[in-house]
């Protein structure tokens, strides 16, 4: 899917390589955005909230499946 938008012109994609939990998800996507609307950086906005859901639960593998794919 990813390719496909990418190849459709849309500039970043942010997916996941596993199925990841509604909560972390959530979670995952509060952190990326609250991060995005300060900076502006979506690479920023990613790390960010990798690194964050890395320090609440290291069982959740939310933080390792987060994948940028820039244009």
């Amino acid at each position: 899917i990813a390719h496909t938008l990418l190849t459709a012109g849309v500039h970043s994609v942010l997916a996941h390589r596993i199925p990841v939990s509604d909560a972390s998800a959530a979670s995952f996507a509060e952190a990326f955005y609250r991060e995005f609307m300060n900076t502006g950086e979506v690479d920023t906005a990613v790390l960010k909230a990798r690194k964050l859901a890395d320090s609440n639960d290291t069982v959740d593998p939310v933080w390792l499946s987060a994948v940028l794919y820039v244009q």
